[in-house]
């Protein structure tokens, strides 16, 4: 589940309207693919291990989403990173959580 803020209009072409984000949270849900499919959306490195890919199902991250989390089965798993304007249309780069467990649980009880 993709809990968010972002913009949920596209124009005639499909790319989106300016910036308004929604007026209520909205949730969606995508199935984890192949990273692959984020390879031939996105050639630009990254390290495997610490990302995953979701989507495409029409209803994804949008302007506006990134940094919202990817829940699964009340866990946060992961942090939406690289997205396109094409909402809906293309994959989304999720941040693994876990790969960065030990620094945020640092920061957290640093406090």
């Amino acid at each position: 589940t993709i809990p968010g803020w972002g913009v949920i209009d596209r124009d005639h072409s499909g790319w989106v309207r300016p910036y308004q984000p929604s007026e209520q949270l909205r949730f969606t849900q995508q199935p984890v693919i192949l990273l692959s499919a984020c390879r031939d959306t996105y050639p630009i490195r990254y390290d495997d291990e610490t990302i995953f890919c979701a989507g495409v199902s029409h209803k994804d991250v949008c302007v506006g989403d990134l940094g919202d989390p990817f829940v699964v089965d009340g866990l946060q798993i992961g942090i939406a990173s690289i997205s396109t304007l094409m909402c809906g249309e293309l994959a989304t780069i999720y941040v693994k959580v876990a790969v960065y467990a030990d620094f945020i649980e640092s920061i957290i009880t640093s406090k």
